[in-house]
């Protein structure tokens, strides 16, 4: 019981990392312009397209870490259940958040933009499609379970 919550608490903590440092790089890569259409805090098709396959594979290295510490596929499993739980909070949060005024969304786009600011500032203001926002919870309780598959098929 206590590896299993090992495992799934360092799963989830090498996810919050590897998706910090992953989604800061694309961020130093593309900038502000790329993320968000222009004027709005409205996240663009481009970003989402590399937002995707960039969760899966963090929620990949999540499972397989949880499996590691763990021992066994529960881990990885009450990964994907947390992963689950959180990205509904989120998402409720998400939709009952009213979006900001233009003048506020502009203040916040000229501060990333002039690079004052960066994405983990940003981040919050970000709007997504409803789609998508339940799609990554989605993905990477997906993610986390076949992560959590793959460290016990390969033994690595």
């Amino acid at each position: 019981m206590i590896r299993t919550l090992a495992g799934t608490v360092a799963g989830y903590i090498l996810m919050a990392l590897l998706g910090t440092v992953a989604f800061s790089l694309l961020w130093l890569a593309l900038g502000a312009e790329f993320a968000f259409e222009n004027g709005t805090l409205e996240v663009t098709p481009g970003w989402i397209l590399f937002s995707l396959p960039l969760n899966f594979l963090v929620a990949l290295f999540g499972g397989w870490m949880a499996v590691h510490v763990g021992r066994s596929a529960v881990a990885s499993g009450v990964l994907c259940a947390l992963v689950l739980a959180f990205g509904a909070l989120s998402l409720g949060l998400e939709m009952r958040t009213p979006p900001l005024s233009p003048e506020r969304q502009m203040e916040i786009l000229s501060q990333a933009e002039s690079g004052k600011v960066g994405n983990l500032a940003v981040g919050p203001f970000a709007r997504r499609p409803t789609w998508f926002a339940l799609a990554l919870p989605l993905l990477g309780g997906v993610g986390a379970l076949v992560g959590g598959r793959f460290r016990l098929t390969s033994g690595g």
